[in-house]
């Protein structure tokens, strides 16, 4: 007897999305933002802002691969 097997598209696709936003993130610290920047505020909220990008990803990479 044929059973018919189904494959969900999208966990592959949202793992590769989630890997990519990590690697913004350290893209973003590598490249130093705290060197070019002259308001404390604005640096905080810019660091801020990579640490919620890379916990969105890992979180993203962690749902599509939960099964």
């Amino acid at each position: 007897m044929e059973t018919l097997s189904f494959s969900d598209r999208l966990e592959s696709l949202g793992t590769v999305v989630g890997v990519l936003l990590v690697l913004f993130a350290l893209g973003f610290l590598a490249g130093q933002p705290w060197g070019t920047e002259s308001s404390t505020l604005a640096l905080l909220l810019k660091l801020v802002g990579v640490g919620l990008l890379a916990a969105l990803g890992a979180f993203l990479v962690r749902v599509s691969r939960a099964g």
